[in-house]
């Protein structure tokens, strides 16, 4: 299973993920969750993009593990948005309302690819 870093309003997204066993480390305030991010040896970090500092976090937590797997959830896709999340690296972007079968799939995926990267740097 995955450690995962959510950094989200969502309490579903951390109901769904504990339930399949990940480790969770959940934060609402961008601060406690980059302090986190810089103690804890994290498969991928989970961001809400509607929150204020959503696309912000996602930035800082590039910047602090340039190798940090990126998600993130958004209800309102809007064409910026999703060119600045893809530009930061972000492996999947995931529409709500959420199907959790979905959610846990797109989880392992990057998780398994995290796995397999630290392996062979070049697979992605």
């Amino acid at each position: 299973m995955a450690n995962i870093l959510l950094f989200a309003d969502k309490a579903e997204l951390g109901e769904v993920l504990g339930k399949k066993g990940h480790k969770l480390f959940s934060f609402t305030a961008k601060e406690s969750a980059l302090d986190c991010a810089s103690s804890q040896k994290l498969d991928l970090a989970l961001v809400e993009a509607d929150q204020p500092a959503g696309m912000e976090m996602m930035q800082e937590l590039r910047q602090l593990n340039p190798d940090l797997r990126l998600m993130t959830v958004t209800s309102s896709p809007s064409l910026p948005s999703l060119r600045q999340a893809l530009s930061l690296g972000v492996q999947e972007i995931l529409f709500t309302p959420l199907d959790q079968e979905e959610l846990e799939a797109k989880v392992t995926k990057v998780a398994k690819a995290t796995k397999r990267n630290l392996k062979d740097p070049l697979a992605f």
